[in-house]
């Protein structure tokens, strides 16, 4: 009979399990990544594994190396060394410097994100970047630019929500997104959306048994900041209750391509509602879904890896993920071993 965790193994299980699942959505999407769903049933069938490059269906440049992630994990890490760095602390300083660090163009960033770095580079302040770094195709000029609403924060912030599972008080929470997420995004809809999945992780990373999974989505309702989210993610439970398919929950909230962070913050909530007790069905059901599935995938990975830790992860994942995880690995571990969010 195998022994009991203890609390610290537990810990650091469900902190490389966030981690780890996150990459290893992100790169099982990374291959079919803004392909429409019918378009990946047409090419690959049901997409289980890492698509090999030559077996893309993309020009170029686009294409992705086996089992690599993309640029979502590499920020998410950013995210991490930040913090793991500042001891719990949330610094926007910090967080512009990690992100200018671990930069690699190749990972798949958006032009708005390599202009903003670009400007770090050149000294900008981190802290009003954001606000004057304009995405190259917004058609707005730069005084009436309300920051970008897309799902770049939500997607990286999982590791501020694992420090977070003893955080009571949201508005000191909430803040600390704001800060986390400061150096690309100021948008109202995007730190929703990244506030709710951060809130999310730290309340999973401390589930210890069966969780609520229909309480957690609806308590989330409460405390969304935005309309848009609050909406979507009301029509999500009122549709679990009612019985429907998930299919057709997920098409009617994911907007073109689940771009949008609230569009993406419903996917990745509706999956998890509907699919929380089988974790691997749950990424592969982003993965299919289509549209922006590199981003939905890894931020399923992440709700699942802080739930049910690393035990559900197929090793095949594992082993063709690139370098097999090992540095995803290393520094999850890292943070576990960091103090808890400090407001």
């Amino acid at each position: 009979m195998a022994a009991e965790q203890t609390e610290a193994e537990v810990r650091r299980d469900r902190f490389v399990g966030c981690l780890l699942a996150g990459a290893v959505g992100d790169a099982l999407g990374a291959g079919c990544e803004m392909l429409p769903a019918d378009s990946i049933h047409k090419y690959y069938g049901e997409v289980r594994t890492y698509i090999r490059e030559a077996d893309q269906i993309f020009s170029a440049q686009r294409k992705r190396p086996y089992g690599h992630y993309t640029d979502d994990t590499e920020a998410l890490l950013s995210v991490a060394q930040a913090l793991i760095a500042d001891q719990g602390k949330v610094r926007v300083e910090t967080m512009a410097q990690t992100l200018v660090q671990g930069y690699h163009e190749f990972r798949g960033y958006s032009p708005y994100t390599s202009e903003v770095v670009q400007a770090l580079k050149a000294g900008m302040d981190p802290h009003t970047v954001s606000r004057v770094i304009v995405p190259p195709d917004d058609w707005k000029n730069a005084l009436a630019f309300q920051g970008d609403p897309d799902n770049g924060a939500a997607m990286r912030i999982a590791p501020l929500g694992l420090l977070a599972s003893q955080v009571e008080d949201y508005e000191l929470f909430y803040a600390a997104v704001q800060r986390a997420v400061l150096v690309t995004h100021f948008n109202a809809e995007a730190v929703d959306a990244a506030w709710i999945m951060a809130w999310l992780v730290s309340r999973l990373v401390a589930v210890r048994g069966d969780v609520d999974a229909r309480r957690l989505v609806n308590d989330a309702i409460g405390l969304c900041r935005t309309s848009e989210l609050q909406t979507k993610l009301q029509f999500v439970v009122r549709s679990y209750d009612q019985g429907e398919p998930l299919v057709d929950v997920l098409d009617a909230v994911m907007g073109f391509d689940a771009v949008r962070g609230d569009e993406a913050l419903a996917v990745v909530a509706a999956i998890f509602l509907w699919l929380q007790a089988t974790p691997e069905e749950a990424v592969l059901t982003a993965v299919n879904l289509g549209g922006d599935c590199d981003t939905t995938a890894g931020m399923v990975g992440g709700l699942m890896g802080a739930l049910h830790g690393t035990h559900w992860l197929p090793r095949p994942w594992i082993q063709d993920l690139e370098q097999h995880g090992a540095p995803v690995i290393a520094i999850a571990q890292a943070l576990s071993e960091s103090p808890n969010l400090e407001l």
